[in-house]
Formats: structure tokens, sequence, C-alpha cells
């Protein structure tokens, strides 16, 4: 079996930090007549995508990724999906696109977590700096991943994974964001998570807030540049995006099932929760929100 690994984009009409998604294609492989050596192999692609960045003032994010491998399940063995190093400049990969990373066949087995080990980061600011957050070691000896469920790997079947490494999360600015001349560094801990590609929807809409006249629904606003997050009770997977300069959002590569989507408060604007919110396999669910002005 083949496993194959492609990096994801999001659209991205106000400059925001990007979320990693590796994406995990497993297709299945037999030959007429049954053959059995063909029938225990499939083929496992992994894909790469990202969030949105919050900063208007980062040009670039690159992450370089030393190896990925997949783990079969109750065992401590590790197949590679990537073997060798490459570098990925995140806010290239937005808005659902996807990059390959590599390929390695894989048996019909179980399989229920990823391995990444990551070389190192930088960003790029629009004023042309460039920062070099240090990577634990633990990231670089391999982060773990697992899957909320494991996957099985089966001739003639095709299984896709998202890895989704949510950058908005995992990069965070040091002292004032406000202006480029104010963000001194990053911290880098990485938040991930996984998701079955043939399970997930997504989740769409608009924020505006009610201009101070919620009576009035004519005059309600966008609120631009807001940070969305979207979550399920009792998980700890959380994903995240920001809204564009229309108000508008968009989650991806989200399992089928209820979630919250909620925004903290801001300067101007409140906080708001919309819980229960019904995601389905392979469609866009439609949920905006209305915020109160402060």
């Amino acid at each position: 079996m083949v496993t194959c690994f492609i990096f994801s984009r999001i659209p991205n009409p106000v400059p925001r930090i990007p979320a990693l998604c590796l994406l995990a294609l497993l297709i299945g492989l037999t030959r007429c007549g049954g053959d059995s050596a063909s029938s225990r192999t499939g083929t496992v692609r992994i894909r790469l995508a990202d969030a949105p960045f919050p900063y208007q003032h980062v040009h670039a994010v690159s992450v370089t990724i030393a190896r990925v491998d997949i783990r079969q399940t109750g065992t401590s063995n590790y197949s590679a999906i990537m073997p060798e190093p490459r570098t990925f400049d995140l806010l290239t990969l937005q808005g659902g696109t996807t990059d390959v990373l590599g390929s390695a066949a894989l048996s019909t087995h179980s399989y229920d977590q990823v391995r990444m080990k990551i070389e190192s980061v930088s960003l790029r600011l629009t004023d042309g700096r460039t920062f070099a957050p240090a990577v634990a070691d633990s990231l670089k000896d391999g982060m773990v991943v697992k899957m909320a469920s494991p996957i099985q790997v089966k001739g003639n079947r095709t299984i896709e994974l998202v890895l989704d490494f949510d950058v908005n999360r995992s990069f965070i600015a040091q002292d004032d964001p406000a202006v480029s001349g104010g963000i001194s560094g990053f911290v880098f801990k990485p938040s991930v998570r996984v998701a079955d590609l043939s399970t997930v929807g997504r989740i769409t809409g608009s924020v505006k807030h009610n201009n101070r006249t919620p009576s009035i629904l004519t005059d309600d606003l966008p609120v631009l540049g807001l940070q969305v997050s979207v979550f399920q009770a009792g998980s700890p997977d959380t994903a995240s995006t920001v809204t564009d300069d229309t108000g508008s959002y968009a989650v991806f590569f989200l399992p089928a099932g209820q979630y919250t989507v909620a925004a903290d408060a801001t300067d101007s604007t409140t906080a708001w929760s919309i819980p229960g919110v019904v995601v389905t396999t392979a469609n866009p669910t439609r949920q905006d929100a209305l915020s109160a002005r402060r």
C-alpha cells in the first residue's frame, strides 16, 4: 500500500496565520482473481492544510518537517510516509488546497496515530524581519497525533485523513502584535488534530455586530479579523479561523457531529457562543452570528 502526504489551503482575504493539515488518503489495492499479496496492501496519502493567521504583518510562515510516520494500532511499529525533510510556507496552504508530502507501501491493518518530526519553523514579517522560534526537542523527536478512532486500511478502499495543524494557535506573538514593529518574536506551541476526510464537513457563516441598535437589523456591521473557534463538548480538539474583510468565516475538516461556535470578547464586541451546530459529511453548514457592540 502507498501513502502520500499532501498540503492544503484556505482562502485568505485577510492576512492570517494558517493551520497545518496533513491529509491521509488510504486506497486498498487488489488484483483480479483475489491475489493474496495485493489484497494485503493499500494506499495512504497524507495532505497538509492550514487555518487562518490573525496577524496582518506576517508575510510567510515556513515549517520544515523532517519525517512523517503512521503507527499500526496496538504496536510500536511505525511506517514512513514522508522519509525526507521538506519545507512548506503555510500561508500558501489555505482554503482546503492540498500538496502531496510523500508515499509509502502499507499493509492492510488498523492505524491509530501519526508521528510528525518538526525540524524548524520561521516567520517573515512584512517589514522584512525574520523570526525562528525554538522547536522543542520533543517535537524534533516526533510529535504524536492520535486519531479519534483508528482507521482500517482495506483492499479496494480509499480513506483520507486530515491532520490539522492550527497555526493560529501554534504561534504566539510576543509583545504588541497590533503593529509590525511591536512584535518582538514568537513562541511555537503546535496544536494539531486529526479527522477522517470521509466523515468531515465544514461550517461557514458571517459575524456582525448590532451597532448598539439591537432592534434595527439594517445597520448591523461585519466584524473583521475576529477569531472564531469551533469545538465539541468533551473533546480537546478545537478548530479556529478569522473573519475576512466582509465578516465571513469558514472552518474546514470537521468530523460530522454537533459543535459549538464561539468567539471571545474584543475591545468593540461582546463574547458569544452558539451550541448545537450540526455538521454533516461532505456538506457545508451555515451558521451566522450577531454580537453586541460594546
